[in-house]
């Protein structure tokens, strides 16, 4: 993501999230699913960024939800936390 990206992380989150609900039985599905994920972990990010620990968290959180596997949710739940602790 670039930087202009990075600034519209969580509706690009929140775009793909709908996507894959919307679609829970399509094909991609699980591709949708993954790229929401991904796009909500990287909302997180910007979110702890500018010092916003508590949307941060939430967005970590949600990507964790997504997780295909425990240590994908663990890897993600730990990012919230780091977020959470660090600002």
């Amino acid at each position: 993501m670039t930087l202009g990206e990075d600034e519209i992380a969580e509706v690009v989150a929140f775009h793909l999230l709908e996507a894959f609900r919307a679609a829970l039985d399509a094909e991609d599905a699980q591709e949708l699913k993954w790229r929401a994920r991904e796009a909500l972990a990287r909302a997180g990010e910007r979110a702890a960024s500018v010092a916003a620990a508590a949307e941060a968290q939430r967005y970590f959180e949600r990507a964790a939800d997504l997780a295909d596997d425990e240590g994908d949710e663990i890897q993600l739940g730990s990012g919230g936390d780091a977020a959470t602790v660090s600002v």
